[in-house]
């Protein structure tokens, strides 16, 4: 039984370090989705349904940040990945 969980557990670390590569990848990068959405990715996540999915930065909103919705997209909407925003 030991055998089995050792391979959970390289596949657990396996998934992480590919999470860990996305992020690297593609959080404050300019991505346009296929639907013609356009923004710098804030953060990616895994998802159940989806997979890999990431969130663009907040639009100015009129709403405290708490009641902001984050919407969320598998990464296979990216149609176009550009280079990384630069912050001051």
């Amino acid at each position: 039984m030991s055998n089995g969980r050792y391979q959970y557990e390289k596949a657990a670390i396996a998934i992480t370090k590919w999470l860990h590569l996305a992020e690297e990848d593609l959080v404050h990068h300019s991505v346009t989705t296929t639907s013609g959405l356009a923004g710098e990715v804030k953060a990616v996540r895994l998802d159940d349904l989806h997979g890999l999915c990431f969130t663009l930065e907040d639009e100015p909103q009129p709403l405290p940040a708490e009641q902001t919705i984050r919407y969320w997209w598998p990464v296979s909407v990216i149609k176009l990945h550009g280079p990384k925003v630069p912050h001051a």
